[in-house]
């Protein structure tokens, strides 16, 4: 497997994020016993664009994965796009 990644990560105001990557990566065909299995290995390339909001002690996050490229050995399943939000909250202990 080789996975290239391209991150480029701006401030867009106080307490803002911006990360836009862009990945590549490239799988071959798997083999067992000698034998390349049809169905496996796959080359894409994704965009992932990311948004941090940073607060006190609070993060919350989105990302989503975007499928620019992919082609697909044989038959596989595969998704069209992804989702993903996140919240972090940070305790003091102190």
């Amino acid at each position: 497997t080789e996975t290239i990644s391209r991150v480029l990560a701006r401030f867009q105001s106080a307490g803002i994020i911006q990360v836009n990557r862009k990945k590549v990566t490239i799988l071959d065909k798997d083999k067992l016993k000698d034998v390349v299995q049809i169905n496996s290995g796959f080359k894409n390339i994704t965009l992932s664009p990311q948004f941090l909001f940073l607060l006190d002690n609070l993060t919350l996050g989105m990302n989503a994965d975007i499928p620019i490229y992919n082609e697909y050995f044989g038959s596989q399943i595969t998704r069209t796009y992804s989702v993903n939000f996140t919240f972090q909250y940070k305790i003091d202990t102190d």
